[in-house]
């Protein structure tokens, strides 16, 4: 569903901006989870590591004594018979050579002083595991990117709003300033009318009541100034007192509310990260269907064993391998698997349509809201424009005693609260866009 709203791209503050820009480089909470991304990244290198060769050293020494032997009667076979080519040998000529006696053998089983040593070097040939895994570890890296960006949205919704509250908060501060320095003069006019007995008592204790109750409207709102502020240091990782520049045009409504710009929910990574869920998810059915594919590796071991660490052309050997491993029967457990991989897609599909229209309810919804919020403003700017020139026109007819106090009174309340909607109305509508560009993904997070 695309929505169309009408939004301006330039009208933008080049200050809240930069602050954006700095939250998105100090924040705490993005720099962890930038670390997830890099603990991401550096697992699918471990994945796409398994396609390359394993190369180890090894090597083991022995020395043993006594334990199981081979007995080999060697000189109860062969005596008897030297003994008897000995006899004829003597009978037959002088001096001819004569066989030694041999003793029967026994060698121990353990052996003793023996080393082996050698370089192996293992290789998959055919393993669909492997592959599946690397596509899995690529596509949780692209999820984890999403995250981060996802993240980034949120950061820079939050530092936008915030600032807006914390704009809202001064430019009350400077209405009720206002309002205070009316009520102020307000009262010393009426203690001179007093004072020459043109006005009753009442009317000076009333504008003394005034007086207090603009003085703690104000406390409270410098209260919540200090509180904004805190908070918007907080989001860009500054000092909560660091001073926080402000945007005269912002403060002063004077930086018209943006239109003309095409909205969609089409491009929220929410929908890429459930994608991409599913993809893995594939991948995963993939993977437990592989448990029907045989593995098949190579190795190869280039080493030297021999007794007394001696190392020559007989003790040097190489053994050279292949294996093969076919899983023919597990007890169904990889039917099941599938099966479950199976339900895992079909639940996936339902949750990203279900997310879909909900994105689209979002985003509708952000769009009505901003457009009755602009409404809201214009209204409100009417209502400032009306009851200012009352005020000017009842304080006039006061201060030649041509209106009462209490209508004198009313009138500046009127223009003191028209003036604070209208202000607030201004910075709920940028509030408003706020929450619109974030439900259209529409700030460009790679802005320099």
């Amino acid at each position: 569903m695309l929505l169309i709203v009408t939004v301006s791209v330039k009208a933008q503050s080049d200050i809240l901006n930069n602050y954006v820009q700095q939250g998105i480089a100090n924040n705490e909470s993005l720099h962890q989870q930038n670390f997830q991304l890099q603990k991401s990244m550096y697992a699918l290198k471990q994945a796409t590591g398994l396609f390359f060769p394993i190369v180890s050293l090894e090597a083991n020494y022995v020395d043993a004594k006594g334990g199981r032997t081979i007995d080999f009667p060697i000189g109860d076979i062969m005596n008897p018979v030297y003994q008897n080519l000995n006899q004829i040998n003597s009978a037959l000529q002088s001096g001819a050579p004569r066989y030694p006696s041999l003793s029967n053998v026994s060698e121990q089983l353990n052996p003793s002083n023996f080393y082996d040593a050698y370089f192996k070097i293992a290789l998959p040939i055919v393993n669909a595991e492997i592959w599946y895994n690397r596509d899995i570890k690529k596509d949780q890296v692209k999820m984890q990117q999403n995250e981060v960006v996802i993240y980034e949205r949120e950061l820079v919704k939050d530092i936008k709003v915030a600032y807006f509250n914390y704009l809202k908060a001064v430019r009350a501060i400077t209405i009720y300033e206002n309002a205070l320095r009316m009520v102020k003069e307000s009262e010393r006019v009426n203690q001179k009318l007093v004072d020459n007995g043109k006005e009753v008592v009442y009317v000076l204790s009333r504008s003394k009541s005034e007086v207090s109750k603009i003085e703690a409207q104000l406390n409270e709102v410098q209260n919540t100034k200090k509180n904004a502020a805190a908070y918007f240091n907080f989001l860009i990782n500054k000092p909560q007192d660091s001073e926080i520049t402000i945007d005269e045009a912002l403060l002063n409504n004077a930086l018209a509310l943006p239109d003309d710009l095409s909205l969609t929910s089409d491009r929220r990574e929410e929908l890429t990260k459930l994608l991409l869920a599913s993809k893995i998810n594939n991948s995963v059915l993939g993977l437990n269907k592989a448990s029907w594919i045989p593995k098949i590796g190579a190795s190869i071991d280039l080493g030297s064993q021999a007794s007394d660490f001696k190392f020559n052309s007989s003790s040097k050997y190489y053994l050279l391998g292949v294996s093969f491993d076919w899983s023919l029967f597990s007890g169904l457990t990889d039917v099941y698997k599938v099966k479950q991989a199976k339900l895992e897609i079909d639940a996936l599909g339902a949750q990203t349509k279900y997310a879909k229209s909900w994105l689209q309810l979002a985003a509708s919804s952000a769009a009505n809201s901003y457009i009755s919020a602009k409404q809201n403003f214009a209204s409100a700017t009417d209502q400032e424009n009306s009851a200012s020139q009352y005020y000017g026109l009842m304080d006039k007819k006061y201060r030649e005693g041509q209106a009462l106090y209490i209508e004198y009174l009313d009138a500046r309340n009127e223009s003191t609260l028209a003036s604070l909607q209208k202000s607030i109305t201004y910075f709920d509508a940028w509030i408003r866009h706020t929450e619109l560009e974030r439900a259209n993904a529409g700030f460009n997070i790679n802005q320099p």
